[in-house]
């Protein structure tokens, strides 16, 4: 599920809101599909007309504490209702209107249809549509070239034969034999596959993002790497491992056409890295890089087909591969703007887990922003605290002395982290 909830405050035109849903939902044929059992396999039926629901419910409770409670309840209802894959719709809107003045604006998509990017698609069209239509405009938007459902044809006649052999031998070189990597946890993992989450963030200064900017220039590497090679030392300090294996998302959208499409293009990538004989800070900087170049160049296979090569032991309390995600933005994101009206995000979250660990890096205009969805029968809102307030020492200590081993860097960090603990304010 991808949630997303706005608060309005202002005159929102409703039925304006509705014919610009309409619009957006006919201009991206994702938006209006469904998948029903084919004999051999999932068929994607893309339906004439929108199939999107909007629901409007009035939040009545009079004092204020009790309508908080009333929204968090439905809000929370809402994200966590399932989708019917076969009948739809894989998007729906829910509005929740307090006031005249006052509406919240609910979004929840199933990802079979949508990804992260497609998110600022939407805002960015929504919003160019709205403000048109609220005028008596029509949307000046241009029609779509091409959709999602010719990017999935095209993915499949492209990956095969002796392409798709040669993707995957390179996947199951690099990953057979990937150890599972083994955090301290603060509780014993449960056998089952429910994985209950919450999140934490904290904000780093901008001094910090300035420097990873600097080093990757002076480098000639991204600064993903350089973040990546922190947080990869970091792994390896905590769990003692010296073979370590991450995930990481793809945007896989690699023709300009698809730059403005609506759907599932998002890929995951397995990072494997080797930090074995106590490598210095460039060293392990060049191995993050070869590994991810190599990894760049074969992104195109799904993560899933990777799975079924590469075969790896299957836990239902564990994901195939790895079991902790990382994620770096560094693009900006566009909001939805809509005439008149004032909008704030909402914080919401679907109180679950997809990973031991999905630790996401937000490089903004004030600095970095670390925010990291857990698993909550495993670690502590502490513990994952800590995890912030070490992988911000030992990057900032990566950074200044790239030339130290990672024995020197690790050195002296339990009370580095505990000094930071007294100054720092989470």
């Amino acid at each position: 599920t991808i949630p997303a909830v706005l608060q309005l405050t202002g005159p929102f035109n409703l039925p304006v809101f509705r014919q610009s849903m309409r619009e957006l939902v006919r201009r991206h044929e994702v938006l209006r599909t469904t998948f029903i059992k084919g004999k051999d396999a999932p068929i994607q039926c893309i339906h004439l007309l929108p199939i999107t629901a909007i629901e409007v419910a009035e939040i009545a409770a009079a004092e204020p504490e009790q309508r908080q409670v009333a929204i968090l309840q439905d809000i929370q209802a809402e994200v966590q209702r399932p989708f019917d894959l076969a009948n739809g719709p894989l998007l729906r809107v829910r509005i929740l209107r307090l006031s005249q003045q006052q509406h919240i604006l609910i979004f929840t998509m199933h990802h079979i249809i949508s990804d992260g990017w497609s998110i600022g698609i939407m805002a960015h069209e929504l919003s160019v549509i709205y403000n048109a239509f609220v005028v008596g405009r029509p949307s000046p938007l241009p029609e779509l070239s091409i959709q999602y459902a010719d990017f999935a044809v095209w993915q499949r006649t492209y990956l095969q034969g002796s392409r798709l052999a040669a993707h995957l031998a390179y996947w199951k070189q690099q990953l057979i034999g990937a150890p599972t990597l083994d955090l301290p946890t603060d509780h014993p993992r449960a056998l089952s596959a429910a994985s209950p989450g919450a999140t934490c963030s904290q904000e780093w200064p901008l001094a910090l993002a300035q420097q990873v900017l600097e080093l990757s220039q002076q480098e000639g590497v991204t600064p993903f790497m350089i973040l990546l090679t922190g947080f990869m030392a970091l792994l390896a300090y905590q769990s003692g491992q010296e073979d370590i294996t991450i995930g990481t998302p793809v945007t896989n959208r690699p023709h300009p056409e698809l730059e403005r499409l609506v759907g599932f293009f998002v890929n995951t990538l397995v990072l494997r890295v080797d930090l074995s004989g106590d490598p210095t800070g460039y060293e392990l900087l060049r191995r993050v890089r070869e590994v991810t170049l190599d990894g760049y160049e074969h992104q195109d296979v799904p993560f899933e087909q990777v799975v079924d090569a590469v075969r790896p032991k299957r836990e239902q309390n564990r994901s195939p591969l790895f079991q902790i995600l990382f994620v770096f933005q560094n693009t900006p994101s566009e909001d939805l703007s809509l005439t008149d009206l004032e909008i704030t995000s909402f914080g919401t979250h679907t109180s679950t887990a997809k990973f031991d660990l999905s630790v996401g890096l937000t490089m903004h205009n004030h600095g970095l922003e670390i925010g990291t969805e857990y698993n909550s029968q495993l670690f502590e809102l502490a513990t994952i605290q800590q995890f912030h307030t070490q992988y911000r020492i030992l990057l900032e200590q990566l950074i200044a002395n790239p030339e130290w081993k990672l024995s020197e860097l690790y050195r002296g960090l339990s009370e580095l982290t505990i000094n930071a603990r007294r100054s720092y304010v989470h």
